[in-house]
């Protein structure tokens, strides 16, 4: 007995293959091809492709072509699983994703102003996640490529601009693209780089003024206001040699002591190769040992406080010797009384010689007595006449209108004493 045994060859599936990437950028032109590895099939198969939606046929962005599928200018609604059929097999599902393309920013270093003789590097940098890609970098400025030359560097996503000159302001920008995809390249926004000529000095202060007394803090300042990126440099007594470098602008000298007075300068610098500016001008630090100034003070003040006893007691010195001048002054006259006194007793004198009693002056009284003179000649009417009280109103008036009625009053009153316009007479008949 022969058995005859029949083997049925199992079809192979088909595969869908992917170009470029299963992952592609918005854009980009993606060709699914569906591939059967049986040599003996027959070219001429007919295949239909599927998504997990419908059935895939020609439309505007979509072709297909026997076994190939062509999504031409991808979006986010072409993200899908995508399978082919030919005849009773179905290949299995791939996945398209569909992403925007990453974001590209231009960085540099160490500023978009710089002064003449930095270097300056433009770095054109993608986001995290994607720079595993093979990217492609193309740099321009304005609208000329730049390449590799004596003082221009390009090493992929970056451009290195050595011992800048005025002639290199101008705009920059990169372009990026995956090699092989020309889909996925994007321009960046240009940067404007801006060439100073003039090489920066940098600017000294302290916070204290005069002397700094041993044990306290002094905080130096170097300013440049110009632009970012600065480190700054301190040296003491020598320009030469650098003292300390700092990332900020203050400069802090705690505990001071006196050898830490002395000159100061302040530079500031950045880049690499490091671009320095001019030097400050110098800033002198003088220290004072707090003990000896403390003794100093206390030795100001006594001295101080004794200059001010001599003066008060010079100054009542030469007040009691005014005072005793002036009193001296006063007693030198017998009668004890004032020159315009002296003027007014003279014509009383005068006036008793004449038989008249004249009135008392000074502002003490208004009214005075008059009482009869003694003289042999005067007759004896007059003597009793005399024994009755009798008054007289005096008007006083001022200065000027004494002068005024200077003339009139020396007609009707001749017996008035010459030189004399403070007192006047009354005459009593």
């Amino acid at each position: 007995m022969i058995l005859t045994i029949q083997s049925r060859q199992t079809e192979a599936l088909p595969v869908v293959r992917v170009t470029p990437h299963t992952s592609v950028f918005t854009g980009e032109t993606v060709t699914l091809k569906c591939e059967i590895e049986d040599q003996n099939r027959s070219v001429n198969m007919s295949f239909q492709w599927s998504n997990r939606r419908t059935s895939v046929f020609n439309s505007e962005r979509y072709t297909v072509n026997t076994n190939t599928l062509t999504i031409i200018g991808v979006t986010q609604s072409d993200q899908d699983q995508f399978w082919c059929v030919q005849g009773h097999q179905s290949s299995a599902a791939v996945h398209v994703t569909v992403k925007d393309l990453p974001r590209v920013t231009v960085r540099v270093t160490p500023d978009t102003s710089v002064f003449t003789g930095e270097t300056v590097t433009l770095k054109c940098e993608i986001e995290v996640q994607y720079r595993s890609l093979d990217w492609r970098y193309l740099w321009y400025k304005d609208r000329t490529e730049v390449l590799s030359s004596e003082r221009y560097t390009v090493n992929t996503n970056t451009l290195t601009i050595s011992k800048v000159t005025q002639s290199d302001q101008s705009q920059f920008w990169c372009v990026t693209e995956i090699h092989g995809r020309p889909q996925t390249s994007q321009r960046i926004s240009a940067v404007h780089l801006t060439v100073i000529g003039s090489k920066p000095k940098a600017e000294l202060t302290s916070d204290t003024e005069g002397s700094v007394l041993t044990g306290n803090t002094v905080t130096l300042t170097c300013l440049m206001n110009q632009f970012t990126g600065w480190k700054f440099y301190w040296y003491k007594h020598k320009q030469n040699t650098e003292k300390n470098t700092t990332e900020g602008i203050y400069y802090s000298i705690h505990n001071v002591t006196v050898s830490d007075g002395g000159q100061y300068w302040c530079r500031a610098g950045r880049g690499n190769p490091v671009y320095y500016t001019n030097y400050s001008d110098v800033l002198w630090i003088n220290v004072a040992d707090s003990a000896a100034s403390s003794s100093s003070s206390h030795g100001l003040k006594v001295g101080v406080a004794v200059g001010l006893s001599v003066m008060f007691m010079i100054i009542f010195l030469v007040l009691l010797w005014c005072y005793k001048t002036r009193k001296g002054k006063v007693s030198e006259s017998p009668s004890g009384v004032s020159p315009q006194q002296n003027i007014s007793q003279t014509s009383d004198q005068k006036h008793n010689e004449d038989g008249y009693t004249p009135l008392q002056s000074g502002n003490a009284h208004v009214y005075d007595s008059v009482n009869a003179a003694d003289n042999k000649n005067t007759s004896t009417d007059n003597v009793s006449g005399a024994a009755d009280l009798t008054y007289a109103d005096i008007e006083l008036k001022p200065k000027k209108e004494v002068k005024k009625n200077k003339v009139k009053k020396n007609k009707e009153k001749k017996d008035v004493a010459s030189g004399s316009n403070d007192v006047i007479y009354a005459q009593i008949k």
